[in-house]
This record gives C-alpha cells, sequence and structure tokens, in this order.
C-alpha cells in the first residue's frame, strides 16, 4: 500500500524529516509494518514538520519528471497537496505521544530499503536481542528455549495445531511444547535420533529421521502408536490431514522418490498408497477442500497430485529455477505458495496453474548470492503470508494482492547468524512465531486493522 506517493533519495531528506538516519527495520503503527526498535517520546510541538523545498529537490526523478509536464499552477498546488497530506499523516501520533522512528511516505521507501536495507547508513538496532524490546514495550513474548533443526535445507520445525494450546517445537533429539496456559515447557517426546521432519495436527505427532524412520504418537493418550522404518531414504517432510473425505492421513516426502500415505487411527498407522516421481521429493501439502496435494522436490518441477485418482499425479508445473522446499495453501483453497532455494516464493492460482501467478523475491535481491526460502505459511485469517529464509531474515506478505510486504532482520549482535528453524501462525492467526537457534519470539497480528480495511496495513505488534 503506497502512501503519499514520494521517494525521498538521500539521507538529508531523511534527517530533514527524522533528525537522525532511520532504521529501516522500524514501523508506525499506521503504516505498513512492524513495531520493532525503541519508542521515543516527543513533544507534540517538536514533532518534525516536512519542508518543502528539501521534500521536492529529493523526490523521485520519474516523479519530476512527470511534475515538470504539468503547467506552474498545477504544478505547485499538486506538489503542495501531497506535501500537506504527508505532514497530516506524519503528526498523527498515539494518544500518549509516543512516536516511531518511521518513514511517512508508505511502502515506497520501504520498499526500496528492502532492495538495499543499508542505503541510509550502516546503522541498524539490533532487532534480535528482544529482551530489550521485550522490557521496554512490553509488545513481544520469548520463550527462552533454543531450537534445532537437523537437516540445513528443511526448516519447518515449528507447530500450533488448531485444536492444542501448546506450541510444538525440536531441540536435538527431542520434541517439546510450550504451553500458553501454564506458560511451562514440558518434554513430549525423547528420539532416538534427531528429527528431519515435524508434523503435528488432528490430536497427532508425527516425526521423521534421516534413516526413514517414522514416530507418530497420539497426544490424547500420550501412547507412542507407530515407530518402524518405513523404506528409504531421508524422510524430508511431513504433513497431516483428513481433509480428503474425512479421512485421517500422514503424508511422509522422502528423498527416495516417493511420497507415502499413512492411514491413521487412535492406535494404528497403515501404509494404503505410494507415489513414485523422477525425484526426491520435499514437502507436500493439501489443500483444504481435499482436491489437490501439491508436492515441491529438488528439481523445479512443481506436483499436482489428485487424492481421487489414487494420488495420480495430473500435471507437473514449471515455474522456479532451483530446488525447492516448502509449499502452502491458502485457505480458501484457490492459491498456493512454493519456497524455493532461488530466493523467490512463487504463487499458483489453481483455478488457472498453466503460469505463475506471482513471484516474489525476498530482500537480498541486491547481492550475488540469493536467499533461500525455506519455509512458507499462509495464515488462516486476515490474509497474510509468512516466508523466510534460513537465517536472520523473515517477511510478511499481504496476501490480498501480493505486492506489499514487510523484511524483518534478526540481528545477533555477534559473528554468528540466527537460525530459523521454523514459522506458524496460531489457529486464529493473531499471532505470528519464529522459532530460532536461541528462542521462540511472537507477534501480534493488529487483526482490527486487517478487519477494517480491504487493503489495510501488515501491523504486528
Amino acid at each position: 500500500m503506497i502512501f503519499g506517493g514520494r521517494r525521498p533519495r538521500s539521507p538529508q531528506l531523511a534527517e530533514a524529516i527524522f533528525g537522525s538516519p532511520p532504521n529501516p527495520f522500524r514501523r508506525q503503527r499506521e503504516s505498513f509494518g512492524f513495531q520493532f526498535g525503541e519508542q521515543r517520546r516527543i513533544p507534540r510541538e517538536a514533532q518534525p514538520q516536512l519542508n518543502q523545498q528539501t521534500f521536492l529537490e529529493n523526490m523521485d526523478p520519474k516523479v519530476q519528471e512527470q511534475q515538470e509536464q504539468l503547467n506552474p499552477q498545477e504544478r505547485n498546488e499538486d506538489e503542495i497537496g501531497l506535501l500537506r497530506n504527508d505532514n497530516q499523516r506524519l503528526q498523527r501520533r498515539d494518544s500518549d505521544g509516543f512516536d516511531f522512528d518511521t518513514n511517512p511516505f508508505g511502502f515506497n521507501l520501504r520498499r526500496n530499503m528492502q532492495r538495499n536495507p543499508f542505503s541510509f547508513g550502516q546503522e541498524t538496532v539490533p532487532i534480535h536481542h528482544l529482551e530489550n524490546a521485550l522490557n521496554e514495550k512490553k509488545k513481544f513474548l520469548i520463550i527462552p528455549e533454543p531450537t534445532t533443526s537437523q537437516h540445513w535445507q528443511l526448516k519447518d520445525m515449528l507447530q500450533y495445531p488448531e485444536e492444542d494450546h501448546r506450541i510444538f517445537f525440536t531441540r536435538e533429539s527431542m520434541v517439546k511444547s510450550y504451553d500458553f496456559s501454564s506458560q511451562a515447557t514440558e518434554t513430549v517426546m525423547e528420539l532416538s535420533y534427531a528429527p528431519t521432519s515435524l508434523a503435528v495436527g488432528q490430536g497427532f505427532l508425527a516425526t521423521g529421521s534421516s534413516d526413514s524412520k517414522l514416530t507418530v504418537r497420539n497426544l490424547a493418550t500420550k501412547d507412542q502408536i507407530f515407530h518402524s522404518n518405513i523404506g528409504g531414504s531421508i524422510n524430508n517432510g511431513l504433513h497431516i490431514s483428513n481433509a480428503f473425505r474425512g479421512q485421517l492421513s500422514i503424508f511422509v516426502a522422502n528423498n527416495d522418490e516417493t511420497i507415502k500415505v499413512f492411514r491413521l487411527t487412535q492406535s494404528s498407522v497403515q501404509l494404503v498408497h505410494t507415489t513414485n516421481f523422477n525425484v526426491a521429493v520435499n514437502q507436500m501439502s493439501l489443500s483444504y477442500d481435499g482436491k489437490t496435494l501439491v508436492a515441491v522436490t529438488d528439481s523445479h518441477d512443481v506436483f499436482l497430485v489428485d487424492p481421487q485418482q489414487e494420488y495420480t499425479i495430473l500435471n507437473t508445473l514449471k515455474g522456479p529455477q532451483d530446488a525447492n522446499f516448502s509449499v502452502s495453501w491458502s485457505p480458501d483453497s484457490n492459491y498456493f505458495a512454493v519456497g524455493s532455494q532461488d530466493g523467490c516464493c512463487y504463487i499458483w492460482d489453481i483455478r488457472n496453474f498453466n503460469k505463475v501467478f506471482s513471484i516474489i523475491e525476498f530482500h537480498r535481491q541486491n547481492l550475488r548470492d540469493p536467499s533461500p526460502i525455506r519455509n512458507v505459511k499462509f495464515s488462516k485469517e486476515y490474509d497474510l503470508l509468512l516466508m523466510s529464509e534460513d537465517s536472520d531474515w523473515f517477511s510478511v506478505i499481504d496476501s490480498r494482492s501480493f505486492d506489499a510486504r514487510e523484511s524483518v532482520h534478526f540481528i545477533s549482535g555477534g559473528l554468528s547468524d540466527i537460525k530459523i528453524t521454523g514459522g506458524c501462525w496460531s489457529p486464529d492467526s493473531e499471532n505470528l512465531f519464529l522459532s530460532t537457534s536461541n528462542e521462540i519470539v511472537k507477534l501480534t497480528v493488529d487483526s482490527v486493522m486487517r478487519r477494517s480495511f480491504p487493503f489495510g496495513d501488515i501491523n504486528l505488534n
């Protein structure tokens, strides 16, 4: 969403507006983004005013060219009108007088800084070390539990099932949970292996290993109902769903170029079908209407599989130029997102799947090496899409249009990266969770804003 339509081109303009170079990862409550960084109290009379001359001198060259085509009177009215709008926007503050170091021009500037996040100077506020943000703003919940992922490319090790009030994650050879009611962490399952894949849903927990072991636990009875080597190689991905005809199933994506479908009951797990592919399968997801299973692989091929025809491969889609590691369906079953090694998130519309509907590049498109996208997740409410890379960065996309987003950087304060091991939405989509090598972080969606405005802001607190 674009506000104002002007893009400042120099640090001088930013300094004229803010008094100091802004941090590109802080956000304004009304604008599109996140509330990271410090709050600072500014007296009303000291709040900055845009300088018209500075504003006009630094506008986008394309906008300058458009302005020059207007006659002097029209140009003056247009410039002053836009300047007035931006001043009014800048003056809109919280009732308590708090202000944030952000730009008043909206998404254009943020999008520019995503292409070059250090274009306004090398200094950034370490927005990891969220202890500071927690103490100062009381906005973030941190679960002080380090998490791990066994495979360097498989990063879907955080799960928040609909029917539970716990969030599940992996740490070495343990599966642990955090109970939001009691605010306590417990070890749910101790394994003989460090899991490469994790799925929790419909009252069951499943893990897979690098040597094809599959373990399934009934969360209600706490019984381990299955533990066996199912053949093949690495269990890359797991998916639990009852969307197809109400049949509760576990889908297992394996490096042996297969997807295995297991029928699941309260006390048993039974293999019912195996679909063969010509390439190692990394992840799969069944649409909410139960009509289509999407599988992503080590190639650039994306496969559409029909559950109603004994999981026959119906179509092979060409999109990414590299391997794919994550896939997620929108709640209306119209769109699915694929996270790729090439640093892009590809969106398909199932109603017209012959071509890619949208391509979303990750923030580091100015670097020589792309940032692989390891995890994509649609929210069930509020039309949001999470995508995260291997370390340090994640983005939230407005899935109403797929053309607006916010990218956020976890800064470690040291030489090592912050490894992201998973990400998920709460069942009501009110909260977003990211698990890292240090802890689990929760951010809260401004659901009122998302419900109130059809193309409104993505506000996370």
